[in-house]
């Protein structure tokens, strides 16, 4: 046997023999082969059976029924003194008869069996948690958050009523892992403030767990909360490198096509329909642009192409760089600012026809609202001839604040 193998059979010896100590005890309950023997001439003879019985008896409140279960527990350890379950068993048992201690000690076998078996180390963490020791609490639900999701949400309410802060549940109990740090980014969206989300999120970026889902379910969370700007800088700032010109000055994000499409509603959603292809293409190695092509089968009504944009109330300038080739019917492509009620707030002319590449330019006037949608849609022809076809590139769509008129001052000449 090698030394490593005799180390960790020198350990296993040591937790066994620490079981049967704990077991031994006091002698006020009868051995092993005693309790048995009892048990097996009243026809209970299997560990089913006994598990059963003593399941049954520790869901009574007599306090010789939970007595009972005690002692029906500890025969079944006897039998198996390495299983971590029997001894969570075994340990709120002693729990249910105010035994407090010798369920501590039960349970500090249990974990000692099983450091890395969530359910032993979560019901663990609710013994710990009852009686108040948050410090003992908090190593249990760590262990079991670093393991599975299963129990995140009632591990982080627990953590909640132990009087942790989002502040303190970030240090203390959570394990450096991006579904836990997402799961609990969304429990405090439901039970905390805005505050508590922007703490949360400052430790998710600085813990290096941040990625394109978690900072989208942050931004929809500030847009639902009336917090566009906020959401806006919050995107700008997690992208990095990739924000191009958003918000310096162009309050479009991926204006140019030139990132990969982000989960997010501050970049564009491109939705599929029949009768239309929407793609991005490269023509070439360092442009890309938005191609999106009618099939001359349908009618369409057609808005699959959008993003959320912040705009304050005031007056914009929108560009953007498009070509056409053989957009027909009366009804062609245009661009739509619109509330989040969809309400339109402004739009462009249809374009129609073919066209070399050109600059489209408006301004826009922006009333109030939480944040608007820009889309690119295609309205249904009322006339016979309805059903387009055609193609149009979209490149360089940019929405930014229009340069304030300077006032004309006429000088009066005094006397």
């Amino acid at each position: 046997m090698t030394s490593s193998a005799m180390v960790v059979a020198a350990g296993a010896c040591a937790v066994l023999a620490g079981s049967l100590a704990i077991l031994a005890g006091d002698g006020a309950f009868p051995t092993s082969d005693r309790l048995r023997t009892t048990l097996m001439n009243r026809g209970y003879s299997s560990d089913g059976t006994l598990e059963f019985i003593a399941q049954t008896e520790s869901e009574s409140s007599n306090p010789e029924r939970l007595a009972q279960a005690v002692q029906v527990y500890r025969t079944l350890l006897y039998r198996d003194p390495a299983n971590p379950y029997r001894w969570c068993d075994l340990a709120e048992a002693w729990q249910l008869t105010g035994n407090m201690e010798q369920a501590r000690a039960a349970f500090a076998r249990a974990t000692a069996l099983a450091p890395a078996i969530p359910p032993v180390q979560a019901r663990a963490g609710n013994f710990y948690f009852v009686t108040g020791d948050a410090d003992a609490a908090i190593a249990s639900y760590r262990v079991v958050l670093s393991l599975v999701h299963d129990y995140d949400w009632i591990v982080f309410l627990n953590l909640k009523r132990l009087g942790l802060s989002p502040r303190e549940t970030t240090t203390r109990a959570l394990p450096a892992d991006r579904e836990t740090a997402s799961n609990y980014l969304r429990f405090v969206f439901s039970s905390g403030s805005v505050g508590d989300a922007d703490l949360v999120w400052s430790w998710i970026c600085g813990s290096k767990l941040a990625d394109d889902s978690t900072a989208a379910l942050f931004v929809d969370y500030l847009l639902s909360k009336s917090a566009a700007p906020h959401a806006a800088e919050i995107w700008a700032n997690y992208v990095g490198s990739r924000r191009g010109d958003f918000l310096k000055p162009n309050l479009v994000y991926n204006g140019d096509f030139s990132q990969t499409l982000a989960p997010c509603r501050l970049d564009w959603r491109i939705q599929t329909m029949d009768g239309v292809e929407a793609r991005i293409e490269s023509p070439g190695a360092a442009t890309r642009n938005l191609h999106i092509q009618f099939n001359g089968r349908a009618n369409v009504d057609y808005h699959h192409v959008s993003q959320v944009v912040c705009l304050s109330p005031g007056r914009y300038r929108f560009r953007a760089r498009i070509r056409s080739d053989g957009l027909t019917t009366n009804s062609g492509v245009q661009f739509h600012v619109a509330d989040p009620t969809g309400r339109l707030q402004w739009s462009t002319d249809a374009i129609l026809g073919s066209h070399p590449w050109m600059w489209i330019e408006e301004e826009l006037s922006v009333p109030p609202s939480q944040f608007q949608t820009i889309e690119i849609v295609r309205r249904p022809s009322e006339k016979f001839d309805s059903k387009i076809e055609g193609s149009i590139w979209i490149d360089n769509v940019s929405i930014e604040r229009a340069a304030r008129p300077h006032r004309q001052v006429t000088a009066k000449v005094g006397r």
